[in-house]
């Protein structure tokens, strides 16, 4: 027997879920309009457009998450499942990614000897 989720409480986390992408997309507008001021630019704003489309990934992958074979039928839910799955990793990779890449280069800048010496 398979057992799925409430319809509403699948209903209530899709709606967060895209309240959720909605402020993504916001932050996405800010951050491409005003990317080329002065603290907006100190924050990479290429890496910032990263973090955010890893996050709208992600967001996404929840909505997807909850449906099950009640909802869809077996044949799409197999793809379904593969498309989560991509979902997440691509989401994930994406957003720590480019955070991971942001810390690495302030350390490296802190870090950095030559700069010390001066």
């Amino acid at each position: 027997e398979l057992r799925g989720v409430p319809l509403a409480l699948y209903i209530m986390i899709c709606v967060m879920a895209l309240m959720g992408i909605f402020m993504a997309i916001v932050f996405l507008f800010f951050n491409i309009k005003y990317r080329n001021q002065r603290f907006v630019k100190m924050s990479s704003p290429y890496l910032n457009t990263l973090i955010i489309v890893g996050c709208i990934l992600i967001y996404l992958f929840v909505c997807l998450l909850g449906l099950d074979g009640e909802l869809i039928s077996e044949t799409t839910f197999e793809v379904l499942c593969t498309v989560r799955t991509w979902m997440l990793m691509v989401g994930f990779t994406l957003a720590f990614g480019a955070m991971f890449s942001k810390t690495w280069r302030v350390h490296v800048i802190f870090t950095n000897t030559k700069m010390k010496k001066m």
